[in-house]
């Protein structure tokens, strides 16, 4: 049994982050606040609390809950093609794709994240960038999951199988919120994500900049 255990344990490593951002996130908020504005669509990487709380119409990037990208990638072409009024991924490591990004096509998270931000930056959609987690909740899970990763892979290796232990971020986790610059209810979409700590591209590199150099 632990050896099964030791072997599974990326599974439900995975799913516990998954239970920590639903938990401590501030996407069921925001979305349900969403659903008093003009009702829009979006295009979500991971499509879950904030269309079901928002009631806004959406597509997932990723594929699961949207046949037609089940087979294809979600290319900026084909995001363009949507126009949605909101693109949300969370990932803020790619919110800056530069001008030499390759597009590419095959099924890849990260590659997903980057072309939803190229899509936002070709439609001029504003960037609101808005804390995942309270920051030091953040940080404390980030610490934990990376000790019990690091326990589990010791079991790992002992029971001869090849790990490897990400460090855990030293800085607070974003979402970003590409909002289009046609959306009816852009204003008060903005002041909405701003409430619950969002900031414009500006703040959040002088945010990540002093929390680093802290």
């Amino acid at each position: 049994p632990l050896l099964t255990l030791a072997l599974l344990s990326p599974i439900w490593i995975g799913d516990v982050a998954y239970l920590i951002d639903d938990h401590w996130s501030t996407r069921p908020a925001i979305a349900r606040a969403m659903s008093s504005l003009e009702r829009g669509k979006m295009a979500v990487a991971m499509a879950g609390v904030l269309p079901y709380y928002s009631k806004w119409d959406a597509v997932d990037l990723w594929g699961l809950n949207t046949r037609a990208l089940t087979r294809r990638h979600a290319d900026p072409s084909w995001i363009a093609t949507y126009d949605p009024d909101l693109i949300v991924i969370h990932n803020d490591e790619y919110a800056f794709p530069g001008e030499e990004r390759e597009v590419r096509v095959e099924r890849d998270w990260d590659q997903l994240c980057i072309n939803a931000a190229l899509a936002a930056r070709s439609g001029g959609y504003e960037a609101v960038f808005v804390p995942t987690l309270d920051e030091n909740r953040t940080i404390a899970a980030a610490k934990f999951l990376h000790r019990v990763r690091g326990s589990i892979a010791r079991g790992r290796v002992w029971a001869g199988a090849r790990v490897g232990i990400a460090e855990p971020r030293r800085t607070p986790r974003y979402d970003i919120y590409f909002i289009a610059p046609d959306y009816g209810d852009h204003l008060r979409l903005r002041e909405l994500l701003e409430s619950f700590g969002g900031t414009d591209t500006e703040g959040y590199r002088h945010r990540i900049a002093d929390t680093a150099g802290g």
